[in-house]
């Protein structure tokens, strides 16, 4: 238990600082659009490219007693992941982290924040 908790805390750890190290400045492009809001003992984790350009997209919440991790095909998508309450650490200990893949386009590398439903959506870091 201890043994996952550590590892838990250092992919958590190593993803943050991937992201707040990365070459910042970067915006989603213009279509995209990415949703992690909670109510009702879920988290809604949603993605949109209204271009359609979009391949696929990995989706990992980190933090969790086992990481959530799944490989979604085609330009949109949403996704419930059960939880048992709002965490005690806060939702910023359970980051939302997406590898979207583009033909022709930079893999880019985005975090967000899940946030309750109804409040302000959490900031959005984008790395190209």
């Amino acid at each position: 238990m201890a043994r996952r908790l550590l590892w838990a805390a250092a992919a958590l750890l190593a993803a943050g600082l991937a992201l707040a190290l990365a070459p910042g400045g970067a915006e989603l492009p213009e279509g995209i659009t990415v949703g992690a809001s909670y109510s009702g003992g879920s988290a809604l984790i949603s993605y949109e490219d209204a271009g359609a350009s979009t391949e696929r997209v990995v989706l990992e919440v980190l933090g969790m007693r086992e990481s959530f991790r799944r490989e979604m095909a085609g330009p949109s998508f949403e996704v419930g992941i059960p939880f048992d309450g709002e965490p005690e650490f806060g939702w910023a200990a359970h980051p939302v982290v997406l590898e979207i893949y583009r033909p022709g386009h930079d893999t880019l590398f985005v975090k967000t924040e899940i946030r309750p439903a109804g409040e302000e959506p959490a900031p959005v870091i984008v790395t190209p």
